[in-house]
């Protein structure tokens, strides 16, 4: 129920031992290894490259995409579409995969093979479709290509020109009295294809007026036969093409039942890839290593026993971090609060030698979050529906903490929605048993600030106990209890005139008002040596009763949210039921509106709730003792993507 002690574990052991001194670290997962930094570290013969690990990683990555890709498809219900378990690799079936590793990569080459000819193929067919597009305009051209150029007397040219243009031509031609045939084979939007015959002592003459008008050749260099008997043979190509990348997909079709074993040598080589990337940080020569590392500290005699057993030969210190030294932060909390670290998280983890808040932030952010959502028929779907779909699709990590965090928060929405009688937008019973939002708002903004109080008070106290817990308990008197007392007797000065109590509490309250005002102002500033100065620091923090009253004032945002709640699940009723009285059809459709708005009303509120919770966490609850800056403990284990190995291949 707190940040969990850390030890530095010191590792010196002989060359050889390295493979199964990683492997067991690995395999035990608590151990979080140190870079030590580069100019410590002399020169080390036959590292492993992890480039190379690296590269196999993405081969395997790619094909396991592709061939899942031409798989053929597999019928899946919903859960196991959804499902985020990963199968369970027994210890032989790994040995197996090892064996056959070299068949596997054979696979993959076979794969990149199919790759590397469909790409071919698809630059072939791009290639012959840009010369169907130059051949297209020309397909009435019934004269052999082969015939097209320069005879003994004549010449035959292909050209296009600009529509506009081809009339100034034959104007050009007949005016100069050249002997030149000219024959229109096609018109386009824009440009005339054009065939022109020539008589060879023409052909200079002609060039001169081709180029003034913007005649631009055309030439079929290798053509033979018509245009259209050379569109249909690229046609045919194109056809041919389209029968070889068939012939390719029935390979990958043939090839995608490897990719089940394919994910499992991923892992087995990402688990590799893991434990070189580990060994970078070590200090090794070509007889030795040496290590540093972060172990918690009930897992280190546990650490250095298994040491001891894989390598005899291996020297191992444990020690506390130094005063100077920042180990990890590892968070560990009773099941109920460890539900909450994401939030934590999410904000910043604590300092190591800090206090974490979990246990003590989870039940107000549970209770926060029923305030604000506050319909009890809501609740009690979270609360029912969210552990089912935890229990079906088996998810993992932060998300699984996420969905657990609302399904917690469903039940006190359950609650909260049961005392102030909303169900779905509407009365359960004739009388709320606590008291109704709408009917008695300023109860409601009362209890909202009693909460708010609570929390507030409850962050004060966890401030004041970490001064105890560092040997500062002036520090907890001139700095949280002063503020308790000014808050405290603040509110006791008002009772008598909200409650209609004995004038006594007033005075109680007046005087612990006035201690609290004493201690800040002659105490706030107490590291100003000068007296003036620590008076005029502790008016400055006196000032700080504006920031107070914000505070508590931000929870007034739970009436707000669960009213908002309310009203929007009530008008979607009435809505509905205004539909529903149009006949069956009516009905139905009233129905479905019911269905999707509550569905809407819920899933935008219980966001809102979320964000806002942590908001009044992060700002209002934190920002009275929390001591933030831990980086997470990351420890060497096998981070598999596919499948879940067994301890004896991590």
């Amino acid at each position: 129920m707190a940040i969990v002690e850390t030890k530095k574990i010191e590792l010196l052991a002989m060359r050889a031992d390295r493979e199964p001194l990683l492997r067991l670290l690995q395999r035990l997962a608590c151990s979080e290894i140190q870079a030590i930094p580069l100019d410590q570290r002399p020169a080390c013969p036959e590292e492993g490259s992890l480039d190379a690990l690296n590269g196999k990683l993405s081969r395997l990555r790619w094909a396991i995409r592709e061939l899942d890709r031409h798989a053929p498809p597999v019928k899946q219900g919903l859960i196991e579409k959804f499902s985020k378990a990963k199968p369970q690799i027994s210890a032989v079936e790994c040995e197996r995969i090892l064996a056959d590793e070299g068949a596997l990569w054979s696979t993959v080459e076979a794969a990149e093979a199919c790759e590397r000819a469909l790409g071919e193929l698809r630059a072939r067919a791009l290639r012959i479709r840009a010369a169907i597009a130059q051949y297209t305009p020309w397909a009435p051209l019934d004269i052999p290509l082969q015939r097209v150029g320069a005879t003994r007397d004549t010449r035959l040219m292909l050209g296009q020109l600009p529509i506009k243009a081809v009339e100034g031509l034959r104007q050009a031609i007949t005016a100069q009295a050249l002997p030149v045939a000219l024959h229109s084979v096609n018109v386009d939007r824009k440009d005339c294809q054009l065939l022109l015959m020539v008589h060879a002592g023409a052909v200079q003459a002609l060039g001169a007026l081709l180029q003034e008008a913007g005649f631009a050749p055309v030439q079929f260099p290798g053509a033979k036969g018509t245009v259209a008997e050379n569109i249909a043979a690229l046609q045919q190509e194109l056809a041919d093409i389209a029968g070889e990348e068939k012939a390719l997909d029935a390979r990958w079709v043939q090839l995608s039942p490897e990719a089940a074993d394919l994910k499992v040598l991923h892992d087995l080589c990402q688990a590799h890839y893991l434990r070189e990337q580990a060994a970078q940080r070590f200090v090794q020569t070509r007889q030795t290593l040496y290590l540093r590392a972060w172990v918690p500290a009930p897992a280190a005699e546990g650490v250095r026993a298994a040491v001891l057993q894989t390598a005899p030969d291996t020297a191992i210190e444990i020690t506390d971090p130094l005063d100077d030294e920042k180990p990890p932060t590892l968070l560990r909390n009773h099941w109920f609060p460890t539900q909450f670290e994401g939030v934590v998280s999410g904000f910043s983890l604590p300092d190591p030698r800090g206090l974490d808040p979990t246990f003590m932030m989870a039940p107000f952010f549970a209770c926060l979050f029923g305030m604000m959502v506050s319909d009890a028929g809501y609740g009690l779907l979270m609360a029912v529906l969210i552990p089912l779909i935890i229990h079906l699709i088996k998810p993992r990590g932060t998300g699984k903490k996420m969905l657990w965090l609302l399904s917690l928060g469903g039940g006190a929405t359950l609650v909260w929605g049961f005392l102030f009688n909303t169900w779905f937008g509407a009365p359960l019973v004739a009388k709320a048993p606590l008291l109704d939002p709408m009917a008695q708002p300023l109860e409601m903004v009362a209890l909202c600030l009693g909460v708010g109080l609570v929390h507030l008070f409850t962050a004060m106290g966890i401030g004041a106990y970490i001064n105890f817990k560092r040997g500062k308990p002036w520090d907890a008197v001139f700095d949280q209890f002063s503020w308790l007392a000014i808050i405290g007797g603040v509110l006791l000065l008002a009772l008598p005139g909200l409650l209609g109590l004995s004038p006594v509490w007033g005075q109680v309250g007046q005087v612990l008002a006035l201690v609290g005002v004493a201690l800040v102002l002659f105490f706030a500033g107490r590291s100003n040596k000068n007296f003036v100065g620590r008076i005029v620091g502790g008016l400055g923090s006196l000032y700080n009763i504006t920031g107070w009253l914000g505070d508590l004032l931000s929870y007034t945002r739970l009436f707000g949210m669960g009213l908002a709640t309310g009203v929007v699940g009530m008008v979607i009723n009435m809505l509905a039921g205004m539909i529903m009285g149009g006949g069956p059809l009516g009905v139905v459709i009233g129905l479905v509106v019911m269905a999707g708005g509550h569905a809407f009303n819920m899933a935008i509120n219980v966001l809102g709730a979320y964000v806002h919770a942590c908001r009044l966490q992060y700002i209002e609850f934190f920002g009275k003792f929390y001591e933030d800056g831990g980086v997470p403990f990351r420890p060497l284990h096998a981070d598999t993507r596919f499948v879940d190995l067994p301890a004896k291949q991590q």
